[in-house]
């Protein structure tokens, strides 16, 4: 009842002094306190630090195979970035968590939702060559269209593509995922 009665401008302000105060309480173990650090830097409109924690609070999620929570603050970090003015920079960020909120998505199986995380960076990776993620967007993409639409050709292309010249460089972990995908799909 109190926080509703505080000005949207005082809100922010004690959520700025809050996120502040608790880094430098936490000093070293700061690491406890990603998932309230991104929500209170969220209130206060500092995205670029919101993003930052989101994405650990994500990755501390991840690291325990609790996707589902990983999935929440990947999307958190998301429309932190996607709030922030847009350069080059922070477009390879977005696109960055957009691929990581897919695999978080394929973990579990959840294709439709990898693929809806990816669709909206294809045409910005490819127009920025952005080499290191495209693995990752196509086996999201390629696995969608043979695991839920069952258009095989279609799927295998994308697929192809990840696992090609690009996937032999980076984005080990989805050609990974994908690899498990197709493997699960015919053989079982």
């Amino acid at each position: 009842m109190v926080y509703d009665s505080i000005l949207t401008k005082k809100r922010k302000q004690v959520h700025a002094k809050i996120a502040r105060t608790i880094e430098e309480i936490f000093g070293d173990n700061i690491c406890d306190c990603y998932g309230v650090l991104a929500n209170h830097c969220m209130a206060c409109e500092d995205y670029e630090k919101g993003a930052e924690y989101a994405r650990l609070e994500a990755r501390k999620y991840q690291k325990a195979a609790s996707f589902k929570d990983a999935i929440e603050y990947a999307k958190r970090s998301i429309l932190c970035l996607e709030k922030l003015p847009q350069n080059e920079a922070v477009q390879k960020k977005v696109i960055d968590a957009r691929v990581i909120l897919s695999i978080y998505y394929l973990n579990i199986h959840y294709h439709i939702e990898a693929k809806d995380a990816v669709e909206p960076i294809i045409d910005l990776a490819v127009n920025l060559s952005y080499q290191k993620r495209l693995p990752g967007i196509y086996t999201a993409v390629g696995l969608y269209y043979c695991q839920v639409e069952e258009d095989f050709v279609k799927g295998t292309q994308y697929l192809k593509d990840a696992f090609g010249d690009i996937g032999k460089r980076r984005g080990f972990s989805h050609l990974v995922v994908g690899k498990l995908s197709i493997r699960r799909r015919y053989c079982f």
